[in-house]
Parts: C-alpha cells; sequence; structure tokens
C-alpha cells in the first residue's frame, strides 16, 4: 500500500480521534475535537482531505459538556483505506495501533504520522 504525507497525516489523526463506524446506510469516518478546535478543522484537516480528493464542512455535532466540532466522510473507498492500514470499524481504544504502512514507511511519511497523531491527541506538559 503507498500513501501520500496527507495520508500519512491523516491516519495519525485517526489513531488520535477518528472514529469509523456502520450504518444502515454505509460507512462513516469522523474526526472530532473540542469547539475551540474549530479552526484546524476548517482549515488543517479539510486542506488534508482536499489534497487527497475529499471535499468536506465543518460540522457541530452535541455531546460532552459542550458539543464538539469535526468533519465527517461518507465514503467507502475512503474507508477502505483505513482498514487497508489496518483500523477496524467500531470502538478502537483498546486495539489501535501504528499501521504497518507507517513502520515500513520512510522517515517524512513517519513524521506526518505522528504529526497527526500529536495534533488529535497529544499533550505537552510542563512543571
Amino acid at each position: 500500500m503507498k500513501i501520500s504525507e496527507p495520508t500519512a497525516e491523516l491516519l495519525g489523526m485517526h489513531a488520535g480521534d477518528g472514529t469509523l463506524y456502520r450504518t444502515n446506510t454505509g460507512i462513516v469516518w469522523e474526526l472530532r475535537g473540542s469547539l475551540d478546535e474549530k479552526r484546524f478543522y476548517d482549515h488543517h484537516v479539510k486542506n488534508l482531505l482536499k489534497k487527497i480528493g475529499y471535499t468536506v464542512s465543518g460540522r457541530f455535532r452535541t455531546g460532552g459538556k459542550n458539543g464538539c466540532y469535526g468533519v465527517r466522510i461518507c465514503n467507502l473507498q475512503f474507508a477502505n483505506l483505513l482498514i487497508r492500514a489496518g483500523f477496524t470499524s467500531g470502538t478502537k481504544s483498546s486495539t489501535v495501533r501504528v499501521p504497518k504502512v507507517i513502520f515500513q514507511a520512510n522517515k517524512d511519511l513517519k513524521s506526518a504520522f505522528i504529526r497527526g497523531l500529536f495534533a488529535t491527541d497529544g499533550t505537552v506538559y510542563i512543571s
């Protein structure tokens, strides 16, 4: 499986905060964060998706304390990309792993994956 740098970064984002689930009408991918991350989703995430051929709109969602904001794709081809990378639909918190394609990738793709993972699930704490 060959991937681009934007795809590697999106795989990292999925590992961090993405969800892939099945509905009666198909399969859905969502990437969501807090409301104060709206700019990140509207600019950076949407730009990455555009680079690999997907146009999405940001959307508010209910849930959590104040709701959340993110993007959603209902596209079998995109879902299959995630599945081929090793992700599954449903709860992933205890099963998520760095995809094999990332372990076998060059430094730039590994960096892109880590950038995506850290952007969605990373924390720096300085005491």
